[in-house]
């Protein structure tokens, strides 16, 4: 990601330089005239707005990076939080969820469908020359298949089920914080979220 700001940054300061030093005859023959202390503020003020304008860039690319993070958190954790809701309204009961520790588990009993669990695990990743575990979701359907649930542009720190169930009721709690990747810990990079929501099964 670095080479890709660095060579966007090179490309807006040589398409600047390259426009303010188009010098024409006009020009030429003003500059004949000046002296070398007109000379020197000249190159000043040049340097000046040139110094201004790589600031602006590098500004608007970061800004426009950061944006994506945010978009990309906050679309996942959507996904996740819609898709846990959707299967466990659908299931016939809980199976062997775990509680109140981080990372928890949910399992979903179905009437006819195969069980459904959804929990966590780690993965490396290579970023640049860097290899780093992040924490993904995964729902895996029983004797059939396991999908990811979460990129690998993102990492989920906190998934932490707690039972609300009652006598007429089976419900849980859902804490889930999802985090843009960032190795470094760039804080312009930094992009979190976090929800908390409630699933009950609704089948009889």
């Amino acid at each position: 990601m670095k080479k890709q700001l660095i060579f966007c940054a090179q490309r807006i300061s040589l398409k600047f330089l390259f426009n303010f030093f188009q010098i024409s005859p006009q020009f030429l023959s003003t500059m004949k005239g000046m002296t070398l202390i007109e000379m020197l503020i000249y190159i000043g003020i040049v340097s000046l707005v040139l110094v201004v304008s790589i600031s602006y860039a590098w500004t608007v690319i970061r800004d426009q990076h950061k944006q994506q993070l945010e978009a990309e958190v906050n679309y996942v954790g959507n996904f996740v939080i819609d898709k846990i809701i959707y299967s466990t309204t659908r299931a016939q009961s809980f199976g062997a969820n775990v509680y109140g520790s981080n990372p928890g588990k949910i399992v979903l009993n179905y009437a006819s469908d195969p069980a459904i669990t959804i929990d966590t695990y780690s993965k490396a990743i290579t970023l640049g020359d860097k290899t780093i575990n992040i924490t993904k979701l995964r729902l895996a359907e029983l004797g059939i298949a396991t999908n990811d649930l979460t990129s690998d542009r993102v990492n989920v720190t906190n998934f932490l089920v707690t039972n609300l169930s009652t006598a007429g009721t089976q419900t849980v709690k859902i804490d889930l914080t999802v985090s843009a990747v960032n190795p470094e810990n760039l804080k312009q990079y930094e992009a979190t979220k976090s929800w908390s929501v409630t699933a009950t099964i609704r089948a009889k």
